[in-house]
């Protein structure tokens, strides 16, 4: 597991990005209630399983800062779908420096247990990787996660996750080597965010976002956003399998997205 820091000055204000991968998800399986998330066949390796009893409304270090927890509206589900979907067309078609066409992308859509599990997270105020989301439907549940703290600046939430996915996506110079085979013992610049995103075995995705303020000589807005997805990156397993644009699609090619299967 490997993180970074980005300091940006934007007019008078400040923006702290920090993101941070996870290099390997394993199978466990889940669903809808607190209660529900503690069996032990979740999560086979042992971890504890995120919706396990989770603090909700908010967790213990959320106390003070004014949490509050960002709506995923149908418009901003919508946006966050759209952004990773041209995302992996761009791949898909083979127009991305780099890297060659798909076979079979799918397009991705949205999931509301993935989404509910990447909200409990957030709603822990600690940025950091769960050991396990998974569900019944995705026993090898992945996650993106980034912070971004500032002060002094107006930011709407759908400039910070537009802002977030993008930096996510632009690690791809970096992974060109690795989409064939997921490494072992990687040290080195990060990659893995890009990876989750144009992996072709995930079909589904959802994100929670949590703010609330901290005080460091200004009052900061802390924008927590964690996205989860169907499948993750996995050691020695490709991210996409290469050949024609959308070949190996067996339901149809998305028309919207030509480049992606249905």
């Amino acid at each position: 597991m490997a993180g970074s820091t980005h300091r940006l000055t934007l007019g008078s204000g400040m923006v702290l990005l920090q993101v941070l991968l996870l290099l390997l998800l394993l199978p466990g399986h889940h669903s809808q209630t607190s209660n529900y998330y503690c069996q032990r066949s979740m999560c086979p390796t042992g971890d504890a399983h995120v919706g396990c009893y989770a603090e909700l409304p908010f967790g213990k270090s959320c106390q003070g800062l004014k949490p509050q927890l960002v709506p995923m509206t149908p418009e901003r589900k919508a946006m966050i779908l759209q952004q990773h979907n041209r995302q992996r067309q761009r791949l898909a078609l083979g127009t991305l420096p780099g890297y060659g066409p798909a076979y079979h992308m799918p397009q991705l859509y949205w999931d509301d247990e993935l989404q509910y599990l990447a909200e409990v997270n957030a709603r822990s105020c600690v940025y950091a990787h769960d050991h396990c989301r998974n569900t019944y439907s995705f026993p090898r549940a992945g996650q993106n996660i980034a912070i971004i703290r500032h002060f002094g600046l107006n930011l709407t939430k759908e400039s910070v996750y537009t802002y977030i996915i993008d930096h996510w996506y632009n690690e791809y110079p970096l992974a060109t080597t690795f989409v064939d085979q997921y490494p072992v013992n990687y040290v080195g610049p990060e990659f893995a965010h890009f990876t989750q995103i144009v992996n072709d075995r995930a079909v589904r995705m959802g994100c929670g976002m949590v703010s609330w303020e901290t005080y460091n000589g200004y009052v900061w807005t802390n924008d927590y956003l964690v996205c989860n997805y169907g499948y993750s990156n996995v050691i020695g397993d490709r991210s996409y399998t290469k050949g024609p644009v959308a070949a190996g699609c067996t339901t149809g090619r998305s028309v919207v997205y030509p480049g992606l299967c249905l």
